[in-house]
């Protein structure tokens, strides 16, 4: 099977993934939530073995997805996202949706006007 690509509907080749060369990290999250979900992978430290990351940032691109709905969908929809992910990260920190999604919209407000 060497030389043949996996293409996965609705993602990059794998192979991109694994060269991070993937854009969006919200992208990222749901194809390492589809791994565990449809290969039953059993533990984030196999699912990093796979993509040749550490556990770590399985557990960090993961976190993406404790972000409210609404910045999921503008994280995906986004061609040039001009946040960096860290700053992402620390918004998974904040439990309260209303206030990730403020938080969120003071960021983005803070970029444009920069």
């Amino acid at each position: 099977m060497q030389g043949k690509k996996i293409l996965r509907v609705g993602f990059p080749p794998l192979e991109d993934f694994k060269k991070n060369l993937y854009l969006n990290p919200m992208q990222l999250a749901l194809e390492y939530k589809k791994c565990i979900t449809d290969e039953q992978m059993d533990s984030q430290t196999k699912l990093a073995k796979k993509f040749g990351v550490s556990r770590t940032r399985i557990t960090q691109i993961l976190n993406l997805l404790k972000l409210a709905p609404e910045i999921q969908q503008y994280i995906l929809t986004q061609n040039n996202l001009n946040i960096t992910e860290k700053k992402l990260r620390a918004l998974t920190q904040i439990k309260d949706k209303k206030l990730q999604s403020s938080k969120f919209q003071e960021l983005l407000h803070n970029l444009q006007h920069k």
